[in-house]
Order: C-alpha cells, then sequence, then structure tokens
C-alpha cells in the first residue's frame, strides 16, 4: 500500500496498493525523488553535515516557535527511527528533526509543498500537541 499523491500540488487522495511500484522506481509515496534531496558527500564517500540535537518537544516553547529550515534531506539506511531528516534553526539554536512517513510529515508537505529541494530557507511554525504536549505539529 502507498499513498496517493498529486506530483504537481502535493494534494493526498488516499491510498492504493498498486502505488508500491513506485517506491522501487526512486520515488517516495508521496510522489517525489528521493534522491533530489541535498547531500554532500567527503571523499570518502559518506555524507557529513554539521552535528545537531534532534528537536523534541520539551525543546519548543509552550505557545510553539517559528522556525527557518536549513536543509531537508534522506536519513542514512542505518538510522532506524528517521526516513528524513530536516535541519532548522530558530534564532542562534539550531535542530534536526526527524521525520518518519507520518502525521508531521504529511503536515509539513501540506504547508510547504510536495518539492523539498525548495524547502530550504522557509519558515514553518511548530507548535507542541497531544494531550500532554509531547508531539511536535505545525502551527
Amino acid at each position: 500500500m502507498g499513498r496517493v499523491v498529486c506530483a504537481n500540488c502535493g494534494k493526498f487522495f488516499g491510498y492504493c496498493s498498486e502505488v508500491e511500484a513506485t517506491l522501487t522506481e526512486g520515488k517516495n509515496s508521496w510522489g517525489f525523488d528521493s534522491k533530489s534531496t541535498n547531500t554532500k558527500r567527503s571523499k570518502t564517500g559518506r555524507e557529513k553535515f554539521k552535528s545537531r540535537p534532534f528537536l523534541k518537544a520539551k525543546d519548543l516553547p509552550a505557545k510553539g516557535a517559528t522556525f527557518t529550515i536549513l536543509e531537508f534531506r534522506a536519513a542514512p539506511k542505518q538510522m532506524e527511527y528517521s526516513d528524513f531528516l530536516c535541519d532548522i534553526k530558530n534564532g542562534t539554536k539550531e535542530y534536526t528533526l526527524g521525520l518518519r512517513e507520518g502525521v508531521l510529515l504529511d503536515m509539513l508537505i501540506d504547508e510547504l509543498g510536495a518539492k523539498t529541494e525548495k524547502w530550504a530557507n522557509k519558515k514553518v511554525r511548530l507548535v507542541k500537541a497531544g494531550p500532554k504536549g509531547q508531539y511536535i505539529n505545525v502551527g
């Protein structure tokens, strides 16, 4: 089963068992190419990025905060808890937001569009969600 999303506008239409084929063709379940994310490689072939702490709900103020997206990329294969990584900045504080195929990623796609290569330097408001404020959502 895979998500059916418009490749132009990113609108979600539902799930389909025949969409599985696009996952093997280099596209993820939203219809955009996961290889289009920015990656920097060192001479050894490993990706090298600035190390940042992961953003947690407890790091957000009670009323939320506006973050600037620095970069969006696919997570390394050995990182089992995140499918994508989004580097974000609020003032002088920089974080990495680990994303899986789920609600928060869908909210970001709805807010910013499906073309992740255009997310750099865009602003997004993140807020605490859930009964105990344990989740992060787009506000």
